[in-house]
């Protein structure tokens, strides 16, 4: 009988399930007899879908939550976020605990699938197959000074070192991977008087840190005037600006189009590619004449490869590519966003990757002096560990 993995993929946006297809292909190398199946939401159904793979079922509205509190402030507040989410957990973890009963999978493998890991690690017993949960941040903050905001992370935090440590070790078959070195845990408690971070993540068994997730091998795209001719690109200085799969980007992108005439004085043959995305209209977009407007384009990397520089969100996965890379970029993070402003910034500044500018301090003539000073400009990234998929699979094969 062939076995089954039920393949949960989370989080927001498109960089979790771009790094979810990359493990899947990986496990399929090392487990060709094995059926995987999936849950998720859109965008990431969409895209799964047209990659040939089977969905099962869909998540918990997670994204038409982002897309709701985008502004044209550049904002979203991913600790309120949290605080909101766990209202509708429960009604999550009903609909996901119904389709493991009905699929009967060998192993479940979820991306920041918080609702089946608070699921498993409350109720142990519901864990009846190996269970690997995987993650790129390892804590969440307060990113304002209102209290019932304050207040509720750090409830949040202390009630995932009360319970979630005793309950995950009690799971007969778990591994906890997280997406990046171990050195890269902050060596910061997770609030007042709670413990340390890295000494809370030692007490989980079975941790791994396997290194970032790119989803290429940065050789095979060394050659940009190829890949450029391959893409459909001219010579001309290439700009690509893109802010994900959901629209709380958009600000940018709209920044990004004032900045266009600017850029353009002063280089009058360059060209600049803006992609929307899945969850932004194109046709919404009222930009200058001469931009190219795009909607959602696979194997967005590809593109950056091309770029001379790219402006972007602080994004864990399309930083990490342009890292990789070796890509001038610009980068935006959202404002209030703990993730995209401390954890990705300071994997950032590590890596000496990457002009961070603020957004609320951002006026379309400092970013037009910006493209025009950085673009095509050789940059001296320092190397980083991108294996984290193969190693990944590698640990979950070996869990079947």
């Amino acid at each position: 009988m062939t076995k089954k993995v039920l393949y949960i993929s989370g989080g927001g946006g498109l960089g979790h399930v771009a790094r979810d297809l990359t493990i899947a292909r990986e496990l399929r190398k090392l487990k060709p007899d094995y059926e995987i199946i999936w849950l998720a939401e859109e965008p990431a159904t969409s895209v799964l879908k047209e990659a040939g793979e089977k969905v099962v079922g869909n998540l918990w509205r997670a994204n038409i939550e982002m897309n709701l509190q985008a502004n044209d402030k550049n904002e979203w507040n991913v600790g309120r976020f949290f605080l909101y989410y766990t209202k509708f957990a429960q009604e999550d973890i009903i609909n996901n605990q119904a389709i493991i009963e009905k699929e009967k999978p060998d192993i479940i493998v979820g991306d920041e699938a918080y609702n089946q890991f608070f699921a498993f690690t409350g109720n142990p017993a519901l864990a009846k197959q190996p269970f690997v949960y995987l993650s790129d941040f390892t804590k969440s903050g307060p990113m304002t000074f209102n209290p019932k905001e304050r207040i509720g992370i750090w409830v949040l935090n202390r009630m995932w070192l009360q319970k979630s440590i005793k309950g995950w070790n009690q799971i007969p078959s778990a591994a906890n991977i997280f997406f990046f070195p171990e050195e890269d845990v902050p060596d910061e408690r997770l609030g007042l008087f709670l413990m340390n971070t890295r000494e809370a993540l030692g007490k989980f068994k079975n941790t791994y840190y396997v290194g970032y997730p790119a989803q290429f091998d940065p050789a095979d795209y060394k050659n940009t005037a190829a890949i450029k001719k391959r893409l459909g690109y001219g010579n001309e200085p290439l700009i690509i600006c893109a802010v994900g799969g959901s629209s709380v980007g958009k600000a940018v992108l709209n920044l990004c189009g004032r900045a266009y005439p600017l850029i353009k004085a002063q280089m009058p043959d360059v060209k600049m590619v803006m992609v929307a995305g899945p969850s932004i209209d194109p046709k919404s977009l009222n930009m200058p004449e001469g931009i190219d407007v795009r909607g959602y384009v696979p194997n967005l990397f590809e593109h950056y490869a091309a770029s001379d520089l790219a402006i972007v969100l602080g994004g864990g996965t399309s930083t990490l590519e342009l890292a990789a890379l070796k890509r001038p970029f610009i980068y935006l993070p959202l404002e209030k966003h703990f993730e995209q402003q401390h954890i990705v910034a300071l994997r950032n500044e590590r890596y000496h990757a990457g002009i961070m500018m603020r957004f609320p301090e951002t006026t379309p003539e400092m970013l037009a002096q910006a493209v025009v000073s950085n673009i095509g400009k050789k940059v001296e990234y320092l190397d980083m560990p991108i294996d984290g998929c193969k190693k990944a699979a590698e640990i979950i094969a070996k869990l079947m």
